[in-house]
């Protein structure tokens, strides 16, 4: 596996998409840098144990690597997370006639007649519509704290006295227990 990988794998990655191609382009320098093959035996056997069915374990471990990354963010590297696509692609029901086509044209035709109940969720739902001008108005951040309201519940606290009372007392039986251990070592 190891020289498989070092010998036909590296090199068959920099030139796929064939020369010219943006990703020729950036992995034109990939080099396959782990040093025996021992190492890549326990990489190899624990990504096959990390649970890829049925969870976004590829987009968190995507996220985590961009996190590792100085220029994380920068570029706009964020992925989307799973349950937004989800979304997105039952609103739009795209066929693979669309994909192979490309047909950006019927699926913007279908976006505009989704349900227009969902454009009346209130911005403390878990979606909602932010109209274009509020968008452009944040030069096109799409951050969602910058759209979504947040409601705060008033939470009652005991007042800080009482507190403070109740911590004394703890403090008291620590310190009682402490006495009794010391007891105990004598």
């Amino acid at each position: 596996m190891f020289a498989v990988v070092g010998e036909h794998v590296f090199p068959f990655l920099r030139t796929l998409g064939g020369d010219g191609s943006t990703y020729a382009h950036h992995m034109k320098d990939a080099r396959f840098t782990i040093p025996k093959a021992s190492l890549l035996a326990q990489v190899v056997d624990l990504i096959d144990k990390v649970p890829m069915e049925d969870r976004d374990t590829k987009g968190d471990l995507y996220e985590y690597m961009l996190g590792k990354i100085a220029s994380a963010g920068q570029n706009g590297q964020f992925r989307t997370p799973r349950h937004i696509i989800q979304l997105m692609v039952e609103l739009m029901k795209p066929t693979a006639a669309d994909h192979t086509k490309n047909n950006l044209p019927d699926l913007l035709a279908r976006w505009t007649q989704r349900n227009r109940a969902e454009r009346k969720n209130p911005r403390t739902a878990q979606s909602f519509c932010v109209p274009k001008a509020d968008i452009a108005a944040q030069g096109y951040d799409l951050s969602l704290n910058r759209y979504k309201e947040v409601v705060h519940e008033e939470v009652a606290h005991r007042p800080p006295s009482e507190i403070l009372k109740a911590l004394g007392q703890l403090e008291a039986e620590i310190h009682q227990g402490m006495k009794e251990l010391e007891g105990m070592l004598k």
